[in-house]
C-alpha cells in the first residue's frame, strides 16, 4: 500500500466531501426504491431474504434454533454472525425490507469512505472524488445492492473501512472492521489471512528498501512487534475462526442440509484421476472465465487493478473459489458474489492512479475510470438490465389478487410457497420453499429432500418462472442423478405431497391455493361420468388419467369459469398441464391462458375429481369472437426439451374444443 501523504485542506475539498455524501444519498434512495418495487411486485427470485427474515423473526421471539426454510440454524449455512446485529433493528421495525435498507446504506457509504482513502493516497479532490464515485458507479456494486439481501454484501464497505483504519494507523478501528468482515461469511477467513500475509511481506520489503517509506501504521522502524499486532494476530484469528466453523459448527448444525462441497465435488470424484486433475482445473477455469465476473470488475476500472498485483493476490482465494465452482452464477457479477472482490480491485486501481506523479495524468485516469463505469452500466450493468427487460410485469389487478391471497393466510399457519412469495410470508415459525418439493433434493446436494408434514396452506403460482425453473434444476422430468438415485418428476413430487391430505382448492388465473382441511374430500354424487356436450368426447390422457368432462362459461367482469372432471384409475404416472388457447375467428395471433397442473391433489380413491378454474381475460384482447381450446401436455418434459432446444413446442397429449366466446 502506498504510504499516506500529507492531505492539507485544498480548495474544493469540503465541497467534494459533501458531494460524496450526496452521491451516497442518491444511490441509497434510488437502489432502495427499485428494491422495494421489486419486492412489492413479487420480483425476488431466491430464498436469501426470506431465510434471514425468518431467522431474525424467530430470534426476536426467543428461538435461535432451526430455520425451517432450509432446515438448519442461522450459522449452519454461512458464518454470517453479522446478521445477529440486525436483530435489535428488526425488533423495532419488523419489516422484510429492513435488512435490504441496511444493506443499501452500507454499500452507499463506500463513496465517502473511498474519498478519504483516495485523498490519503495523494489524489487531488477532483480525482479522489471521481475514484470514490466509481465504487458506486461500477456495475458490480449495483448488482450486489439489488440482489435481495445477503450478509456477504457487507464485506465491500467493511473491507474499505478496514483499509481506511490501516491508513489512519488506528489498530482498534482496524480490528473492529477486520472482525466485521470475518463475521459476514466463512470464506472471508482465507481472504483476510491472505491480506495479512501480503501486507506483512510488502511492509518488510518496503522497510528493507527504504525504512523511512515503509507502509507501516504506527511502528517505526519496522519490527516484529508491528508484524505481530497488524499481521500475525489477525491472521491467527481468521484461520482460527475457519477451523472452529469448519470443524465444529458445520458438522454439528448443518448435517448435510446444505452441501456446499458439491460445488467442487467433481474434483474429488473417483472418476477424475489425480493425473487428469490439472487438465480438469484448466477446463473449469476456461469455462468460468467465459462469465463476466473478472471483466465486470476489471474493465470499469480501466484494467488499472492489474498494475497492483498484490491486491489481486489478496483477492485470489475468493476469486478462485468462485471460478472453480460448478455453479455458473458464481462466475458472474449479477449476484452478491463480487462484494468482497470489489473493494480490493478498487483500491488496486486507486493506488495505480496515485502512483503517477503528474496531476494531469491522475485526473485524466480518474475521469477515464468514471466514464468506463458509466459505459459498463450501459453494457452489462443494472441500468442495462432495467432498460432491456422484455417481460411485462403483472397487472395491478393481478398484484392486488396476490396480495389479498397472502393477506388471507393466518400468521400462525404453516406454508409452502414459491420463491417470490417467501419473503412476504417469512414472519412465521413454519415456512417451506416449493422449489425444494419440485426438485426433490436438498440444497446443493444429491441427497433426497424429506418434505415436511402436510402444511396448512400451499401456494403455487404456475407463472412463477423462478420456482418452475428447469435451468436451475428446480423443475424437471424424471431424472437420474450422480450415484444412481432416481428422482421422480417435479409434477409427481408435488402430487405425492398433496395426496397426503385433503384440500380446499382455489384456482384463479395461474395462482392456486391449497388450504388443508380436516375432513376427507366429498364423494361425487355419481360414479358414472356425466353426459358430455356433443362437441366433446371423453379423453384418455394416459392409462391412469381420464378427462371425463370439461366446460367453460363466461362470467361477469371478463372472466371465464372452466370446470373439468377427472377419473384416476391406479397410480398417476404424469400430471397433465393445461393451457387455454383463444383463437380469433377472423384470424390472427393466438392468446394463451395458463392454468397449470390439473387436479394435482387428485388420486385414485373411487371418486370423480372436479377441477374449477377462474381465468381473467386479458384487457388487450380485440373485440370479436374467439374459439376456445383446452390443451393438455407434459409440461416438465416440454420445458426440459425447450431448455436443450430453444423454441421446441409442447407435444399435446389431448385437446378439447370449448366453443366460442365473444369479447366485447
Amino acid at each position: 500500500m502506498i504510504p499516506p501523504t500529507n492531505t492539507a485542506p485544498e480548495p474544493g475539498g469540503c465541497r467534494m466531501r459533501r458531494l460524496m455524501w450526496l452521491a451516497a444519498a442518491v444511490f441509497s434512495g434510488g437502489v432502495f426504491w427499485i428494491s422495494a418495487t421489486r419486492w412489492a411486485t413479487f420480483g425476488y427470485r431466491t430464498f436469501d431474504l426470506a431465510f434471514y427474515i425468518q431467522a431474525l423473526w424467530r430470534l426476536i421471539h426467543g428461538h435461535a434454533d432451526t430455520v425451517t426454510l432450509l432446515n438448519l440454524p442461522l450459522l449452519a449455512g454461512h458464518a454470517d454472525v453479522v446478521v445477529f446485529f440486525l436483530a435489535p433493528l428488526f425488533w423495532l421495525l419488523p419489516h422484510p425490507l429492513l435488512p435490504v435498507a441496511v444493506q443499501t446504506l452500507a454499500l452507499a457509504s463506500m463513496a465517502p469512505v473511498g474519498y478519504r482513502i483516495a485523498r490519503r493516497l495523494g489524489l487531488e479532490p477532483g480525482a479522489a472524488g471521481l475514484m470514490a464515485l466509481a465504487t458506486l458507479l461500477t456495475p458490480a456494486t449495483g448488482f450486489v445492492a439489488l440482489h435481495e439481501f445477503h450478509p456477504e454484501a457487507f464485506t465491500a464497505p467493511f473491507l474499505l473501512l478496514a483499509i481506511d483504519a490501516w491508513q489512519r494507523q488506528s489498530l482498534p478501528r482496524f480490528w473492529l472492521w477486520f472482525l466485521a468482515v470475518l463475521a459476514c461469511k466463512e470464506n472471508m477467513t482465507l481472504l483476510l489471512a491472505a491480506w495479512c500475509g501480503v501486507n506483512a511481506w510488502t511492509a518488510w520489503r518496503g522497510a528493507k528498501r527504504s525504512p523511512e517509506d515503509a507502509p507501516r501504521p504506527g511502528f517505526a522502524p519496522w519490527s516484529w512487534k508491528w508484524c505481530a499486532r497488524w499481521c500475525v494476530a489477525p491472521a491467527v484469528a481468521a484461520l482460527g475462526w475457519a477451523v472452529i466453523y469448519a470443524g465444529v459448527i458445520t458438522p454439528c448444525w448443518n448435517a448435510g442440509n446444505v452441501d456446499f462441497t458439491q460445488l467442487y465435488g467433481r474434483w474429488f470424484s473417483p472418476d477424475v484421476p489425480w493425473t487428469r486433475m490439472p487438465q480438469a482445473l484448466c477446463s473449469q477455469l476456461q469455462l468460468s472465465l467465459s462469465g463476466n465476473l473478472l471483466p465486470g470488475l476489471l474493465l470499469p476500472l480501466c484494467g488499472l487493478s492489474l498494475l497492483r498485483p498484490r491486491w489481486l493476490l489478496v483477492a485470489a482465494p475468493v476469486a478462485l473459489q468462485h471460478l472453480l465452482s460448478f455453479r455458473s452464477s458464481e462466475w458472474n457479477i449479477y449476484f452478491h458474489y463480487p462484494a468482497p472482490l470489489l473493494p480490493l480491485f478498487w483500491i488496486a486501481a486507486c493506488e495505480a492512479v496515485a502512483g503517477f506523479s503528474m496531476p494531469q495524468v491522475r485526473r485524466g485516469l480518474a475521469c477515464a475510470v468514471a466514464v468506463a463505469c458509466v459505459a459498463a452500466q450501459v453494457w452489462i450493468g443494472p441500468f442495462h438490465q432495467l432498460t432491456s427487460e422484455e417481460e411485462p410485469g403483472d397487472s395491478r389487478a393481478s398484484l392486488e389478487e396476490k396480495r389479498a391471497t397472502l393477506a388471507s393466510i393466518p400468521e400462525n399457519a404453516s406454508v409452502v410457497a414459491g420463491l417470490p412469495y417467501l419473503s412476504h410470508l417469512a414472519k412465521r415459525d413454519a415456512l417451506y420453499s416449493l422449489h425444494h418439493l419440485l426438485k426433490g433434493l436438498k440444497t446443493l446436494s444429491l441427497k433426497p429432500y424429506q418434505p415436511p408434514p402436510p402444511v396448512d396452506v400451499v401456494v403455487v403460482d404456475y407463472a412463477d418462472s423462478a420456482t418452475f425453473d428447469p435451468g436451475a434444476g428446480y423443475y424437471h422430468p424424471t431424472m437420474r442423478v450422480v450415484g444412481g438415485l432416481i428422482v421422480p418428476s417435479s409434477d409427481l413430487l408435488l402430487h405425492t405431497y398433496l395426496r397426503q391430505a385433503a384440500w380446499e382448492v382455489e384456482n384463479r388465473n395461474a395462482l392456486t391455493v391449497f388450504r388443508r382441511r380436516s375432513s376427507p374430500p366429498s364423494q361425487s354424487q355419481s360414479q358414472e361420468p356425466p353426459t358430455a356436450p356433443p362437441w366433446l368426447a371423453v379423453s384418455q390422457i394416459d392409462p391412469a388419467t381420464t378427462l371425463v368432462d370439461i366446460r367453460a362459461t363466461c362470467q361477469p367482469g371478463s372472466k371465464l369459469r372452466v370446470e373439468s372432471r377427472w377419473r384416476f384409475d391406479g397410480e398417476r404416472k404424469a400430471i397433465p398441464w393445461m393451457k387455454l388457447r383463444l383463437s380469433p375467428a377472423r384470424g390472427g395471433a393466438n392468446v394463451w391462458l395458463e392454468r397449470g397442473l390439473c387436479a394435482p391433489e387428485g388420486w385414485n380413491n373411487g371418486t370423480l375429481w372436479t377441477d374449477r378454474w377462474l381465468a381473467s381475460l386479458p384487457g388487450t384482447l380485440t373485440p370479436g369472437f374467439y374459439r376456445m381450446e383446452a390443451v393438455f401436455f407434459d409440461n416438465a418434459r416440454w420445458r426440459e426439451a425447450q431448455r436443450k432446444t430453444p423454441g421446441a413446442g409442447p407435444e399435446f397429449t389431448a385437446q378439447a374444443d370449448l366453443g366460442f366466446v365473444e369479447i366485447r
